[in-house]
């Protein structure tokens, strides 16, 4: 096992070998394989091919490429933007905090929701 493999599955390990976690993406209408090695079905071939970490990374501009077909998946511009939403307002709230640690802690719930919600809430889409 890698040092990549390792961290993605001390990361996010406990949400995807949940049930709330394939309940969430099954709910949205996407495809997703629990279990070991977790991964995202591709808007094409419908088989597992993306992986949660490289979801998460994912821009208009970014693409995904799966895995299985070698196909590229990406996501749309308003849920993109939508899903950053959150995070981006409670970094920009932290500037005009006066204590450090509530600043520390309104940054990291920001960045960590920068990451959360894309990957949870944004859906693949064929490029």
């Amino acid at each position: 096992m890698n040092s990549s493999t390792l961290l993605l599955q001390l990361a996010f390990g406990p949400f995807f070998a949940s049930d709330l976690g394939v309940l969430l993406c099954t709910a949205r209408g996407e495809k997703f394989t629990s279990g070991e090695g977790a991964m995202f079905n591709c808007p094409h071939c419908e088989k597992a091919g993306i992986s949660p970490l490289r979801k998460a990374i994912l821009s208009p501009g970014l693409l995904a490429t799966c895995n299985s077909c070698g196909r590229s998946s990406g996501i749309r511009y308003p849920s993109w933007l939508l899903a950053m939403l959150p995070g981006s307002v409670l970094m920009i709230a932290a500037l005009f905090v006066e204590s450090g640690s509530v600043e520390w802690s309104l940054n990291i719930i920001g960045f960590l929701l920068m990451i959360v919600i894309p990957l949870l809430f944004t859906p693949l889409h064929i490029e």
